[in-house]
This record gives structure tokens, sequence and C-alpha cells, in this order.
């Protein structure tokens, strides 16, 4: 090995070596500040200038991230929100953060009977504790009105993660009560979520469709560019239970797109020898 390479290799080595640290070292300082407490508090005092009044509110800070792709290129966008529930309502605040100051916009309040479906996941750790409680509510039309989660742990990982919050009790108890909103809600309006249901399968299986039949034209000429699109198109496709009991015909086309595949691949190999 040359010196020059060498030299390289140990350079490189270092730098992850410094950049290993200096994240673990940030990671340390930021749960130190989020165990003071003192991001917490100001939430809190937000809070209780917003719930003035309103008794048996918890809150706690709530995230979100919307991602949208667009060809190479990514953009995320970010979301915080001030959460807080009582027994029987949610409210959602979204939060602007400035110079150190937070702003909490005018809170909307959410019952079940402002709710058609809810989709409640609750992330545990080992010990059984909650780590994040994500959730996507949809209004009586089927129409998404938020998606966001709640985490225990929260860090000033970047600008566009702007505390550092520990809230594990108030995580348990939000997801208990997520939990319980989202059986209430999907329990009065299990026709509403069948249709749902009904519309996405139609969905996935058009695109299956689609996608299954331009990989019957592909594997003509690229087998196994055909058979990776039938398998997804087969992956895609509604299952036989949300069928009828029928095999779709998404599926079908699917398998087809990957015999095909297979047979022009081998008829390819074959006159190439």
């Amino acid at each position: 090995m040359k010196p020059e390479t060498l030299y390289g290799i140990l350079a490189l080595a270092a730098i992850g070596v410094v950049i290993f640290i200096f994240m673990q070292l940030k990671e340390k300082k930021n749960k130190s500040l989020a165990e003071s407490g003192e991001d917490k508090a100001r939430l809190k005092d937000v809070a209780a200038r917003v719930f003035a009044g309103v008794d048996g509110v918890s809150a706690l800070y709530g995230h979100y991230e919307h991602v949208q792709h667009y060809g190479r290129s990514t953009r995320t966008t970010y979301y915080r929100y001030l959460l807080a529930h009582d027994s029987q309502r949610l409210w959602i605040a979204p939060l602007d953060f400035q110079q150190g100051s937070i702003l909490p916009a005018q809170p909307v309040e959410i019952t079940k009977d402002d709710l058609g479906k809810a989709e409640v996941q609750i992330r545990t750790a080992k010990d059984g504790s909650t780590t994040r409680v994500e959730f996507t509510l949809y209004d009586k039309d089927g129409k998404q009105i938020v998606q966001a989660w709640a985490s225990a742990e929260n860090l000033r990982e970047s600008r566009f993660y702007p505390v550092n919050i520990l809230q594990e009790e108030e995580c348990a108890r939000f997801g208990k009560f997520m939990t319980g909103l989202a059986a209430q809600v999907n329990e009065e309006n299990q026709a509403l979520n069948d249709e749902m249901a009904r519309q996405a399968n139609k969905s996935a299986g058009k695109t299956s469709t689609i996608l299954a039949i331009i990989g019957i034209i592909v594997g003509i000429f690229l087998p196994i560019a055909g058979i990776i699109m039938g398998a997804i198109a087969i992956a895609m496709a509604p299952k036989k239970s949300d069928n009828f009991g029928k095999t779709p015909a998404s599926r079908i086309l699917g398998i087809i797109c990957i015999c095909t595949s297979i047979i022009f691949g081998a008829v390819m190999a074959i006159y190439t020898l």
C-alpha cells in the first residue's frame, strides 16, 4: 500500500472518530438539558396560558415530519405541536419557535364526534414503557385531519428539533387516551372504515394492475426488470380475503408478468449462447 493511500485512510478514520465523539458529547449535553426540565417547564407555562380555566388537562410536545420525494431530491417539512387532552377531548395547537420563545397558535378541539376514523400506534421499549404514540385522525368524510406523534424523549439534534424534553409519564398517559379514543371512534364508524378500506384496496389493485401490465411489456426486453415489477405488483395487490374470496386480477397479472419475463429471459439466453 502506498504511503499516500495509508495517510488518506488514517485521515478519514480520524475524521470519523472526531465526528463520533462530537455526536456523543452533543447527545449527552442534550439529555442533561432535557433532564433539567427547562424546555418542559416552558412548554407547561404555554399550556397553562392556552388552557387557562380548563380543568384536568394533560399537555405534552408533539412532532411530525412530512417527507416528499421529487425525483432524486427530498423535501422534509417539520411540524411541532402542543398536544393536550382531558378525559374526553383532544386539543392540537401548532407551535412556532422564535428567538427562544414558544408561540402557540389557537388550539383546535377534537372529540370523538368529530372523527370518522382514528389510527393509533404505540411504540414501547423492552421494559414495556411507552416511547412514542403515533396517530392519524380522519373526519366523517374520510379526509385526513392531522398526523403526528408524541415521543417520550425529544432532543435538540438540530434546528429542526427545537426542544430538549423528557415526557415519559405524559406520553404513556396520552397513549392510553388515544387508544381509548380510537376504539370509540372506529366502533361507532365501522361503515366508514369498511368503505375506506375498500377504496384503499381498489386503489392498490389499480396501481398493481398498471404496474403488472407495464412489467409484461418491459419483461420482453428486460426480463430481470419484468420479474421485479411483477413481484412488486403481487406485493401491492389486495389480499384474497379482501376481494370476496377471489384472487385479484392484479395478482394474476403479476404472476403472468413474472412467468413471461422468465420465458423471454430463457429464450434470450438460448439465442445468445
